[in-house]
């Protein structure tokens, strides 16, 4: 029984905290590209590790307390911020994004997560150890995304 529960955790519950362990570095590699740790920035005034930016529509992220400059979201404390940061990421990595998809590369997420995407993707790179061209899919470990295929139209002949 001992040897089972063993192997149960080594191949079902490793992996999982191995991926969790990975989200949290890469939420941490985040807020420091983003100067959360810096004292005095924006980010770290707002407890807002990603630099999250209000939401359209008038949504509000859990713990949002409020609008700091340039629409950056105030949250109530720094736990509330990374939750919000945390959700982003499962939404990356579970193709939820409205806007980053799992094959971009660090380059192409710093397009639309930041202004200056060459030094947000270097600086991203450099935080979490591996090179700027690298994907969420090859970072993460996910596996390829199965796409559909699409039948063509047949054609009818006469």
């Amino acid at each position: 029984m001992k040897r089972l529960l063993i192997l149960f955790l080594a191949l079902f519950v490793n992996p999982l905290w191995a991926q969790q362990d990975k989200v949290e570095a890469f939420a941490h590699a985040i807020a420091r590209t983003e100067g959360f740790y810096m004292r005095g920035s924006l980010p770290a005034r707002c407890h807002n590790p990603g630099d999250l930016k209000v939401m359209a529509k008038g949504g509000t992220y859990p713990g949002q307390i409020g609008v700091c400059k340039a629409g950056h979201v105030k949250f109530r404390n720094d736990a509330a911020g990374y939750s919000a940061l945390y959700h982003q990421i499962d939404k990356m990595l579970e193709g939820e994004s409205k806007f980053y998809r799992q094959e971009m590369n660090l380059w192409q997420i710093g397009k639309m997560y930041a202004q200056n995407s060459r030094r947000w993707a270097t600086n991203m790179g450099k935080n979490l150890g591996v090179p700027p061209g690298t994907t969420l899919e090859d970072y993460f470990d996910l596996p390829p995304r199965v796409k559909p295929q699409v039948q063509p139209c047949p054609i009818k002949e006469y």
